[in-house]
């Protein structure tokens, strides 16, 4: 969020929110890391379905990335302990730590985490499939672009789902070709990160700031609604939207007059009730 003149003093953004208020909000930090990020509350208060998708893939790629990029960086490797095949230890970089038994638990896990992984993400893909198939306010806003995120996900949790089989059930038949397939649909998903929904993975760090700028609004003045005069959302907020919308496209203000009333100045229900008095308008009345 720009930084707005309100009174003829800046308005802070989200980071200068967060500066203005440093040591409170370095406290506050790890609780909005939780909420925000990790278990992404605001989320089930819309639905317990969509935020159970979204769980099950946010932590099935977290988990992915945590094993794939120290492998691929030469940060993470095992070796075998001694002479026995069965027992390794892991090193991170070049310092040794956990010594486990491949026929354990543990070591089933450990060796496995990125079958995990893709489980998670299939889970949630599933979910979100669903939802996207059968639900009506999904229906209604439905793009393609929606099923391609899954689709990638899918393709790539599944190619590398395979390479497991291939080692496990069919002594390594194929295996070249699926990990050549699995590469693939890695590279691709990769790629197309910056241009779907995946671009959410360096949004949403970045609605920290936001909400450090609400927590800034929430105490502020109110703003007062031009139609009837109740607060809706604080002045802060409304005046940097008044500064910044025509700074990407969008002109709010009534009549060509910046310094006159603004649309923006009308709260939501006054805004509903317009757009009603105005769709009344165009249709002649009803009844």
């Amino acid at each position: 969020m720009a930084p707005a003149a309100i009174d003829g003093d800046v308005e802070p953004s989200g980071w200068d929110a967060f500066q203005a208020r440093k040591g409170r909000n370095l406290v506050a930090l790890p609780s909005l890391v939780a909420t925000q990020l990790l278990t992404q509350g605001f989320i089930r208060r819309r639905s317990r379905a969509r935020w159970l998708a979204h769980q099950f893939v946010f932590w099935g790629c977290i988990l992915a990335a945590l094993v794939t990029f120290p492998l691929t960086l030469g940060l993470l490797h095992f070796e075998s302990v001694g002479q026995e095949a069965d027992r390794y230890q892991v090193y991170l970089s070049r310092v040794g730590t956990l010594k486990f038994d491949a026929g354990s638990i543990l070591g089933w896990t450990i060796f496995h985490a990125l079958d995990i992984a893709a489980v998670l993400v299939l889970a949630g893909v599933f979910i979100f499939l669903r939802r996207r198939l059968h639900d009506p306010g999904a229906l209604a806003v439905e793009r393609s672009g929606d099923f391609l995120a899954l689709a990638g996900l899918f393709a790539v949790s599944v190619t590398g789902l395979f390479l497991t089989v291939s080692s496990t059930w069919l002594g390594g038949r194929f295996y070249a070709a699926l990990n050549t397939i699995h590469a693939l649909t890695v590279i691709l998903g990769l790629m197309y990160l910056p241009f779907g929904k995946l671009f959410h993975i360096f949004q949403r760090p970045g609605n920290l700031g936001v909400a450090y700028y609400r927590q800034q609004n929430a105490e502020g003045p109110p703003a007062v609604c031009r139609r009837c005069g109740d607060d809706f959302a604080s002045a802060q907020q409304i005046a940097d939207l008044r500064d910044v919308l025509p700074q990407v496209g969008f002109d709010y203000t009534i009549d060509g007059d910046a310094d006159d009333d603004n649309y923006q100045d009308t709260c939501p229900r006054c805004r509903r009730a317009s757009v009603t008095l105005a769709q009344t308008a165009r249709v002649g009345g009803f009844g």
